[in-house]
């Protein structure tokens, strides 16, 4: 799992392991995509680096096409799921964005 410095850390790239502060507080966990937030964030409380995993491979990242039919319909079955929930919400958006790409993994893992 390759350690960035919190320069090279961009928005989207997801926690190999837990961001914690200089005092040992947790401030994002493990399998959490970062956004521009978490960077401004893990800024003021003085981290340094990030771990996150690898990329995506080649046959997965086109999966993450916006644009692609496939990312449309796993897009329309998890707004289905959240249909009740208030889009509005930032954690209502973080869980929505979190279920999208497993339901995106889940789907090029299986081959479905």
């Amino acid at each position: 799992m390759p350690i960035l410095k919190l320069s090279e850390a961009r928005s989207g790239m997801v926690l190999a392991k837990d961001a914690v502060d200089s005092r040992g507080r947790v401030l994002l966990t493990a399998g959490n995509s970062i956004t521009e937030k978490h960077l401004e964030v893990f800024q003021a409380w003085g981290l340094s680096d990030v771990e996150i995993l690898e990329e995506f491979p080649q046959s997965q990242k086109t999966e993450l096409n916006k644009t692609s039919p496939r990312y449309k319909e796993i897009e329309k079955e998890v707004l289905e799921l959240f249909r009740f929930a208030d889009q509005t919400n930032v954690v209502i958006k973080e869980l929505f964005e979190i279920s999208l790409k497993r339901k995106l993994k889940n789907r090029s893992e299986t081959g479905e």
